[in-house]
């Protein structure tokens, strides 16, 4: 259905159309005659720009009709569809209220659960180093009670043997010092006899020489 702005519109192209064939004049010769062109000019301003801004301002005035109906639309369908029913609003208010409220109850209690399982971590963590400590400062002190018996025992064992041969040098010097002491005695004796044989040699020489 053809409206009734677009109607006239075409009508008065269609006259336009007729004037113009009517008259029969070229297009040069219609700008060379001025009273003509000065009458088609005044024709276009006064007749045919009204019309098309009217068209277009109407065009564009139902378009922005049609987007406001589609926006009021959209919006009713949403608020629809979002809309509670009808008595439920503070019941609606009070879950959401329980809801974030439970929400920040199991943050909460998620915040706490994870700061004690990372207490409980560390706590084992520092157990678990304490007791490596305390495993490595026993091993520590075996290896060092089991170096000290190990010294302790061989000094034992140098001391036995350095008394033991300080022994056999005692013996062995008491003995030559005994066979020492009887070498000198033999010899004193020995010097003693050849003494006595000479002192009776000389006396017996000396009472041949008196005779």
């Amino acid at each position: 259905m053809i409206r009734p702005s677009l109607l006239a519109l075409l009508v008065l192209l269609v006259c336009l159309t007729t004037q113009i064939s009517e008259s029969k004049v070229t297009p040069h010769e219609y700008h060379n005659d001025e009273e003509k062109w000065s009458s088609t000019k005044h024709m276009h301003h006064e007749t045919i720009k009204p019309h098309r801004d009217r068209l277009r301002m109407e065009a564009e005035q139902r378009l922005k009709d049609q987007k406001a109906k589609r926006t009021k639309a959209q919006t009713f369908d949403r608020t629809k569809k979002n809309k509670p029913p009808p008595g439920s609003n503070q019941q609606t208010a009070a879950a959401a209220q329980k809801a974030h409220d439970d929400h920040k109850i199991k943050q909460e209690a998620d915040k706490k659960a994870t700061k004690l399982v990372r207490e409980e971590a560390k706590k084992k963590k520092d157990l678990s180093k304490a007791e490596a400590e305390i495993a490595k400062a026993t091993k520590k002190r075996s290896v060092d009670d089991k170096k000290l018996k190990d010294k302790v025992a061989s000094d034992a064992k140098k001391a036995a043997k350095a008394q033991a041969d300080n022994k056999v040098k005692s013996s062995a010097s008491a003995s030559s010092s005994a066979a020492s002491g009887d070498e000198k005695a033999k010899d004193r004796e020995r010097k003693r006899a050849q003494y006595q044989e000479q002192r009776k040699k000389r006396q017996q020489s000396r009472e041949k020489k008196e005779l």
